[in-house]
């Protein structure tokens, strides 16, 4: 019962809060796709790269370790 006495008010600020909402959709979608886009592309670019860096990465560690490890042993 209590519900339905407020429904006349939801109503009401439903209406006066659309045109913002639609602002804000036309406004902010664009710019959301924009982002999206870019965040693709920029992913397309760096699968490459972490395919070609991530071999020499993964052969420097262990040498880094070993120099590290040699270093703390020896004290130099």
């Amino acid at each position: 019962m209590f519900d339905l006495l407020l429904l006349p008010f939801k109503i009401l600020g439903f209406l006066l809060f659309l045109p913002f909402r639609i602002l804000g959709f036309v406004i902010f979608f664009p710019l959301k796709l924009a982002l999206f886009v870019l965040a693709v592309v920029l992913m397309a670019f760096m699968i490459p790269v972490a395919i070609v860096l991530l071999p020499i990465a993964l052969l420097f560690v262990p040498i880094l370790v070993l120099v590290g490890a040699f270093k703390l042993a020896t004290g130099c």
